[in-house]
């Protein structure tokens, strides 16, 4: 009795879905379904983002970061409807998130950019980036983390640093130019090199 009262059941829902599920099916062979857009902080907003002097970045974007007299933040996608960007301060510290902004084209990945120009920087946190560039900084203190990297280097170019704390992932190319450090703590897997 309980089994067919099951059997039952199931048929009934079956038949409910079937049109639901017919329709759906429909509009996606035939093109109709409109692609939501990506989840996006506007120009506007990005204009407005100041007073940081850290960054946490989770992107897979590759990132420019250099020093200026002024903020501002720029996105630029890759494809218009497709990776998700949001970016907000709190405490000091300039907070970004993004994925889907990669696109493999059968000729090497390539990914959109963000590049971020501030007065000040004290420390970077980054996940999952393409690249990251940071240029003309002078600064007593800096520390950068960079935990997995897809594809590009890690660029320190024309820093003034009195003290460097560098804390690599599984990063393949780090490239150092023009910069004047005074001492540096380098961890890369746990192996720590400190220059003076």
């Amino acid at each position: 009795m309980k089994t067919s009262r099951r059997l039952l059941l199931g048929t009934f829902v079956t038949l409910l879905a079937a049109p639901v599920v017919l329709v759906a099916y429909s509009r996606i062979v035939n093109g109709t379904v409109t692609p939501e857009a990506p989840v996006r902080t506007s120009p506007a907003e990005l204009a407005a983002l100041r007073d940081f002097t850290q960054i946490d970045i989770r992107s897979d974007t590759s990132v420019e970061i250099v020093n200026g007299t002024d903020y501002a933040i720029s996105y630029s996608p890759l494809i218009e409807n497709r990776g998700f960007f949001t970016a907000r301060v709190a405490d000091g510290t300039l907070f970004i998130e993004g994925y889907g902004n990669r696109l493999d084209d059968g000729t090497g990945s390539r990914a959109s950019a963000v590049r971020i120009t501030l007065p000040e920087l004290e420390r970077i946190d980054a996940e999952s980036v393409t690249a990251l560039t940071v240029r003309n900084f002078d600064s007593d203190a800096l520390s950068i983390r960079v935990g997995t990297i897809f594809g590009g280097p890690i660029a320190l170019e024309n820093n003034r640093l009195g003290n460097l704390q560098l804390q690599l992932g599984p990063v393949q190319n780090v490239v150092m130019r023009g910069n004047s450090i005074g001492t540096s703590t380098i961890s890369h897997f746990g192996l720590d090199i400190t220059t003076e």
